[in-house]
């Protein structure tokens, strides 16, 4: 039987290749998946649509400036925190994270604690005894993750 099995497509028979090794080539500039059968030297590209942090971040950043004007004059954390706009920051999902982890490197504040929390499903500064510490905490996290660049 060898390496060829045959399927049955309806009332057809086909042969179909069975491929033990495939070789697989990245081409990050063409965001190109080259599949490679190294016995034949037949190969299929695949284009990869991949969504990257720098589409996501003016979305991020508009609902930043939204939400800061909208929350600005609030005292409480669980008044910002409700917002519409930090609640679609929320739903960006796991992209917002190194966007957000980023604006508390530059404009250290508690109310993107329970956003990341929400996203990540962790709670890095839980132990924290400041603000500057939790910040830390979670700035040394995004470095864990790889969500920040060292």
């Amino acid at each position: 039987m060898g390496n060829n099995l045959t399927m049955k497509n309806d009332d057809e028979t086909e042969p179909f290749a069975f491929v033990q090794t495939l070789e697989a080539t990245i081409k990050p500039e063409t965001n190109e998946i080259v599949l490679r059968n190294p016995k034949d030297n037949r190969f299929v590209k695949i284009k990869a649509a991949i969504e990257t942090e720098t589409s996501s971040k003016p979305e991020f950043e508009n609902l930043v400036k939204v939400w800061k004007k909208a929350t600005s004059h609030f005292s409480f954390i669980r008044q910002k925190i409700v917002h519409p706009a930090y609640l679609r920051i929320i739903g960006m999902g796991e992209k917002a994270i190194p966007l957000i982890l980023e604006e508390l490197q530059t404009s250290p504040s508690a109310s993107w604690f329970p956003a990341l929390a929400a996203i990540s499903g962790n709670d890095a500064a839980l132990e924290a005894k400041s603000l500057d510490e939790a910040v830390q905490r979670w700035l040394d996290w995004g470095k864990q993750q790889s969500y920040l660049k060292l």
